[in-house]
């Protein structure tokens, strides 16, 4: 009977834990220099500018290092940052949407991902996502923090709050109705004031304490441009809801902030676009195109200049012009939501309901719009006489429709009526009718079937 040889059985596995360890430890190696790799052509990419090269890198790398939180938050704040000046698509906010909401899991500290995470959602109308993460925040006394958290409670009509963070932030006092910018959390923050004064002004009907909001702006910020066009613009606000006397002195005194502007300022996009806005009020309609040109000419990828040229046409009953206007202005910024929107209101208006679809689809692929996307869609349907699905869309739209849009709810109960009549559905009708006058008392409509 032949014996095991013991000693080089030992040897033998011994060699092979060896061998095993060894290959181990070489991939080991392997796999930490790969990553380690990847974080510097990361690294060289962003710096280059190439942030989708960066981001494809850190991408390779997390799926290596998935417990690497630091630079998975890196990573979400890179793809958030390379949605700010362009078209995304429904399929890249929801991934940038998980991304983000994954990196905030991992990293649930991190208040600067946070807040880059509500200035997404803000950007694209999710007011209540955006509240989500900035009350996480909300002990922070950071002004940038503060006034995002405003912004997104005025998003979802909660102004209550909204007006009690920004009163904090001014420095006014309800109790002794006195302003005092040593008590200002923010003093310099014009966005705040002017949130502020907006929320007297249409929600709390008090149009005089937005006013003194807007002075007090001023007094705190003397040398702001920023301030003065503040309070112009409040003033010309005033001046379209005013009667005839109050309008001509609000228009006056919004002249000459807006003056003042120019003087500390000259060369700022928005105070060329404001300085126009004055020609337009005027009436000086050459002057305003003059200032517009020249606005389109220093700042070429601003949109607003556009918008303006296109409101004064349209104004002066020129549909043509101001469709041609907005399509200069999409061969220059493609991407532009608002200005693709603004094109198929005046082709829905024209009645050119082929181009309003066409420009529905593409509208659908944003998502801070799809709720007017969707409006554009039901009042082509209410063209075409389809009645029915014409009132299907408006009563699932109407809610969102009132918190984005409130202007347009008559509008919509208008035709939403008008759908009930030709269905024969006349207590539905009714009911319309009675929502209509509840917002527009003066809309003769609403009486029609009474």
């Amino acid at each position: 009977m032949k014996r095991l040889n013991l000693r080089l059985i030992a040897i033998l596995s011994a060699s092979l834990v060896a061998a095993g360890v060894c290959v181990f430890g070489l991939h080991r190696f392997q796999v930490n220099r790969h990553a380690e790799g990847l974080l510097r052509r990361a690294d060289l990419a962003e710096a280059d500018g190439e942030t989708r090269t960066a981001i494809a890198n850190l991408s390779r790398y997390v799926q290596q290092r998935p417990e690497d939180g630091a630079v998975f938050a890196r990573m979400a704040m890179l793809q958030e940052e390379s949605t700010q000046d362009r078209r995304i698509e429904r399929r890249e906010f929801q991934a940038t949407s998980q991304l983000l909401e994954k990196a905030i899991r991992q990293n649930p500290e991190h208040e600067e991902l946070r807040r880059r995470a509500a200035e997404f959602y803000l950007r694209f109308g999710r007011s209540k996502d955006a509240i989500d993460h900035l009350s996480v925040l909300s002990a922070s006394e950071d002004s940038q923090t503060q006034m995002l958290l405003a912004r997104a409670y005025a998003g979802t009509a909660e102004f209550d709050k909204a007006e009690e963070l920004l009163k904090k932030m001014v420095g006014y006092s309800a109790a002794n109705d006195e302003f005092d910018v040593t008590l200002a959390t923010a003093s310099e923050e014009v966005p705040a004031y002017s949130l502020l004064a907006e929320i007297y002004r249409t929600q709390r009907s008090d149009a005089a304490l937005g006013t003194r909001v807007m002075d007090t702006c001023v007094q705190a910020n003397p040398v702001s441009a920023a301030a003065y066009l503040a309070r112009g613009r409040y003033r010309f606000a005033m001046a379209r809801m005013a009667e005839a006397d109050q309008a001509e002195k609000a228009t006056a005194e919004g002249k000459v902030d807006i003056r003042k502007a120019a003087e500390i300022a000259p060369d700022d996009e928005n105070v060329i676009a404001a300085i126009a806005d004055v020609e337009l009020l005027a009436g000086n309609n050459d002057e305003a195109k003059s200032w517009l040109q020249r606005g389109i000419a220093k700042f070429p990828e601003s949109e607003q200049f556009y918008r303006m040229q296109e409101s004064s046409a349209f104004r002066q009953k020129q549909p043509a012009d101001a469709r041609e206007i907005l399509s200069a202005g999409l061969e220059r910024l493609p991407d532009s939501w608002t200005l693709l929107l603004m094109r198929a209101e005046i082709d829905l208006a024209t009645g050119d309901l082929d181009a309003t679809l066409q420009a529905v689809e593409k509208l659908q692929d944003f998502p801070q719009v799809e709720v007017l996307a969707n409006y554009l869609s039901a009042q082509v349907k209410l063209a075409q006489r389809k009645w029915r699905p014409a009132s299907n869309q408006f009563e699932e739209l109407l809610p969102d429709l009132m918190t984005q849009r409130p202007d347009l709810g008559p509008q919509a109960y208008t035709a939403l009526a008008q759908c009930y009549e030709s269905l024969g559905q006349t207590d539905r009708q009714r009911e319309a009718n009675r929502q209509l006058l509840e917002l527009k008392p003066t809309a003769w409509e609403g009486h029609y079937s009474e």
